[in-house]
């Protein structure tokens, strides 16, 4: 399900892929910094911005070991949930459990 920007609605445990991400960056593209965006983001996300931050903090952190940043996006499904310690050896992505191509290790900036 969708909201009226485009999102999908999330819920605490949905885990956002590559897509939404990107979804996400290109409307806060399109806002801007001026006084009227403001509205589009009340539109369009319903979080308070200290739970929106921490479930941000803890979707950068990786899924089995909570301890490292998530650096390795798995391909083709695109999850970026694991950092390179707990990705070794993985077949199947633990989100959704598609079948893993190739991975490839990321770095924030």
């Amino acid at each position: 399900m969708r909201n009226k920007c485009g999102l999908r609605n999330f819920t605490d445990r949905t885990i956002p892929i590559i897509a939404d991400v990107i979804a996400f960056i290109k409307i806060m593209k399109i806002q801007g910094t001026d006084a009227d965006s403001d509205k589009i983001s009340q539109d369009c996300f319903h979080e308070e911005p200290i739970t929106e931050n921490q479930r941000l903090k803890n979707l950068l952190l990786c899924m089995r070991c909570e301890s490292k940043d998530a650096n390795v996006l798995f391909l083709p499904c695109a999850h970026h949930r694991m950092c390179t310690d707990c990705a070794r050896g993985i077949k199947t992505c633990p989100v959704c459990q598609e079948t893993i191509q190739t991975s490839v290790q990321t770095f924030l900036s």
